[in-house]
């Protein structure tokens, strides 16, 4: 086997170029494991925030079917209450109707 020179880490010496390509190897994998690791990371943080989410829409989801429901309601009696304001008016003009037809003497 071969061997060849090397600088690292400030030192020079002599290492067999199997045992420099499986030391770059290692530091390779180490750079990826520690980006892996930030990713995992993010990946995890991203999650938990999709979860707090999530739950957040179904509680606003869950307002808004009560305020609909609310506005519903209050549509219907407002309906209602104008059909009782329709009927007095109608009552109320009969009313003044019959009144203007008596003669005051």
């Amino acid at each position: 086997m071969r061997n060849s020179v090397l600088t690292f880490a400030g030192r020079v010496g002599i290492i067999e170029t199997r045992d420099y390509i499986i030391l770059k190897i290692n530091l390779n994998l180490d750079l990826k494991l520690e980006r892996f690791g930030e990713l995992e990371q993010k990946i995890r943080g991203i999650v938990e925030e999709y979860s707090t989410l999530k739950d957040r829409n179904r509680e606003l989801e869950k307002l808004l079917e009560g305020k609909s429901a609310e506005l519903e309601d209050t549509n219907n009696r407002i309906r209602a209450f104008n059909n009782e304001k329709d009927v007095l008016r109608t009552r109320v003009d009969s009313l003044l109707d019959m009144l203007r037809d008596v003669e005051v003497s």
